[in-house]
């Protein structure tokens, strides 16, 4: 008995050290985290206005563009073409596709039961899921068996024990 509990002792002082040693680790790596974003920012902040800047400049050429392409489609794009090639780029037109959207005050399930109604049931889905939460619920509480899955085709997997490794948030162990 005595020799179970000190070889147990001798693990636990083990798996003590190294744990300390992680938390120490893991200090200087925050800490160095902590450095580059303070010296990431700094640059950050260096270009921002310079590049918010010539942000505004480019969105505001692409609107004059824009405008500049749909007065002039007829001669820019001849023969129903879509796009023009050049050295720097293209432009362009594409079909864009109509979104659905549900009108104001109408929701989405009356919007189903109207379809259905109207003899247009293929437009609206049917969705049948698994709930994995209550499979697993039923297994526990012996209501399903593994056999009773195995003849609808589920499993359960995965369950074995995961190691995990939490770090002590001060680093000191509660010393």
């Amino acid at each position: 008995m005595a020799v179970a509990v000190a070889a147990r002792a001798r693990v636990r002082s083990r798996v003590d050290r190294r744990l300390r040693l992680m938390c120490r680790i893991r200090s200087r790596v925050e800490a160095l985290r902590a450095d580059m974003e303070s010296e990431l920012n700094a640059v950050r902040g260096r270009y921002a206005a310079r590049i918010a800047s010539r942000e505004r400049r480019l969105d505001r050429m692409r609107t004059e563009l824009e405008g500049l392409c749909r007065s002039e489609r007829d001669r820019l794009l001849p023969d129903a073409r879509k796009s023009l090639k050049t050295p720097f780029g293209r432009v362009g037109f594409r079909r864009g596709r109509p979104a659905v959207r549900m009108r104001d005050g109408v929701e989405q399930t009356e919007a189903c039961r109207r379809l259905r109604e109207a003899a247009h049931g293929e437009l609206v889905r049917i969705c049948e899921r698994l709930d994995k939460a209550a499979v697993r619920r039923a297994v526990r509480r012996g209501k399903l068996s593994a056999e009773d899955l195995e003849e609808v085709g589920i499993e359960l997997h995965g369950a074995e024990d995961r190691f995990y490794c939490t770090l002590a948030r001060d680093g000191q162990g509660g010393r």
